[in-house]
């Protein structure tokens, strides 16, 4: 995959992962997201693409 640093340093692009999840969490998380018991949208900022 082709990524663009020159947005990150001069648009101040911010940039998070992830290491560590499997997918027992991944369940679980979706779970609760369709339990209504967390809320993704105060986790998503953007959506790439």
């Amino acid at each position: 995959a082709e990524f663009n640093f020159y947005n990150v340093h001069y648009n101040g692009t911010h940039v998070v992962g992830t290491s560590g999840g499997n997918t027992d969490d991944m369940r679980e998380s979706l779970e609760l997201m369709a339990k209504g018991k967390i809320n993704p949208s105060s986790m998503i900022t953007h959506i790439g693409g």
